[in-house]
């Protein structure tokens, strides 16, 4: 939705009515802008977003500190919002994990499951449900009592395709508050926007014409091609996630609301831990908070501390797993999230001082070489897992890795192979390189006035100069 003139122009005409209208009513355009959005993408499920919010808005209030049977409702808020994401995600892809077992035991593969349709960023406002649910079970926050800002935060139009995922607490809490106009808001929110469609624009979508995932393609691929694609899914897949995030954002902090940096350079990162401190930041923290450490704690007082590296070793492998899953259905999904447990328990068992400063006195030569391998094995590791995440089907990812080595690739380098490889790098590397050389991802957004104008309109321009009128769909709105 965000590369439309349709939604800016939505947007335009909300936010000066948001700056108009009473403080008292601007929750309630924010509702009401939000639920006309999700009507005009995806109105067969509107009534679920709607359903679901009431549920939960109702269930907070039984989940407080001394409330009867809080327990009992705090395992039906698991399993209405949990058992809603899995029905309608696994519904449509259930039987491609079952039915290769079935042939393989000899049994009829019929179809047997009924194929149903993803609602629209069900993944992400589900998990905006939960964390609502565990925090007011946990004593966090208190249950929301006003519907229209529970509403809001449940389905804010900028976030509710693709997220980020806010966390209640900060995100409520600033909807009880006057949110005036301001000029810093629009012009940080209007840099973040620019900066968003030249990821997008400019960036992702040229290469979405590149990609091949059809098992008939894969068969006739070259090394020199898949090798090709292999480096620019990587670049494709972080271009596009990063865009939508940066316009999310943008567009959110022009409403004044509080927003999360989703992404920090991931692939300046030098072992996998940091890369997932880095990468879709607002996933991988639920994951850590409501997932992780509540696991690793349970199997700390059932194994006590004496098993401490094989309770951290099943919690990773446990929830990337998990994070496999809810990107999606079918072993590919599974398989790309049990790597990067792997990845993540590697680290953890052999490198555990991996992401330890160095010691002082260290020289300058050592620490960088230390840097460089690390974030090249690291983006080695990412990019192989990418192939899993990017295509049908575990054949068709077999398949591209022996066509990337099916003969020599350096034999079709040519120009054109180095234009097509290397001009999407260095768009990549013009914007991140200052923000990882200062560690600072917000080093773009503190430039002076004067100079952050002129960076937008550079941004601008390479949007009319390398742009695509591809419009490819977002590939997490998919999820």
């Amino acid at each position: 939705m965000f590369v439309s003139i349709e939604f800016w122009l939505f947007v335009a005409v909300v936010l000066v009515l948001y700056y108009l209208v009473p403080r008292r009513w601007q929750n309630g355009l924010l509702l009401a802008a939000s639920y006309a959005i999700y009507v005009y993408l995806e109105p067969r499920f509107v009534l679920l977003l709607a359903g679901l919010t009431l549920f939960n808005f109702w269930l907070g209030r039984r989940l407080v500190a001394g409330a009867p049977g809080r327990s009992g409702y705090w395992w039906a808020g698991v399993v209405v919002n949990v058992g809603a994401l899995a029905l309608f995600k696994y519904g449509t892809g259930l039987a491609d994990i079952v039915s290769p077992v079935l042939v393989k035991l000899g049994m009829a593969n019929e179809p047997w499951v009924v194929n149903l349709l993803l609602p629209l960023g069900l993944s992400f406002y589900s998990f905006r449900a939960l964390a609502y649910v565990f925090d007011v079970y946990n004593g966090q926050v208190e249950p929301e009592r006003n519907l229209i800002d529970f509403g809001v935060y449940i389905a804010f139009f900028p976030q509710i395709v693709a997220g980020p995922i806010m966390r209640p607490k900060v995100f409520i809490d600033s909807l009880k508050t006057g949110r005036p106009f301001s000029q810093q808001n629009v012009v940080d929110g209007l840099t973040f926007i620019f900066m968003g469609l030249f990821y997008k624009v400019a960036i992702a979508d040229p290469l979405f014409s590149t990609m091949t995932t059809s098992a008939g393609g894969l068969g006739e691929l070259t090394a020199g091609t898949a090798w090709s694609e292999f480096i620019l899914y990587t670049i494709r897949i972080y271009a596009d996630f990063a865009g939508y995030s940066l316009l999310a954002i943008g567009v959110s902090t022009g409403f004044g609301m509080p927003v999360v940096q989703n992404f920090r350079q991931p692939y300046f990162s030098k072992s996998p831990g940091e890369f997932w401190d880095r990468w879709h930041v607002s996933l991988s923290s639920w994951i850590r908070d409501y997932i992780f450490y509540p696991m690793s704690r349970s199997l700390l007082r059932r194994w006590g501390n004496q098993r401490a590296l094989l309770i951290q070793v099943t919690a990773f492998m446990v929830s990337m797993t998990l994070s496999g899953m809810w990107h999606g259905t079918g072993l590919k999904f599974v398989v790309w999230g049990a790597l990067h447990g792997l990845y993540l328990s590697i680290e953890r068992v052999f490198f555990p001082r991996a992401r330890a400063k160095p010691k002082k006195g260290t020289p300058k030569w050592r620490i960088w070489g230390q840097a460089v391998v690390g974030i090249a094995v690291t983006l080695v590791a990412v990019s192989v897992a990418w192939v899993f995440f990017r295509m049908d089907s575990l054949t068709g990812a077999i398949v591209f890795f022996q066509r990337m080595f099916s003969s020599n690739p350096f034999d079709e380098i040519n120009g054109l192979w180095r234009v097509k490889v290397l001009v999407p790098i260095g768009l990549i590397l013009l914007i991140d390189i200052p923000q990882a050389l200062t560690n600072n991802p917000l080093v773009l957004w503190q430039l002076r006035l004067f100079w952050r104008v002129l960076f937008c309109l550079l941004l601008l321009l390479g949007i009319f100069i390398f742009g695509s009128q591809t419009n490819a769909p977002f590939i997490y709105a998919g999820f």
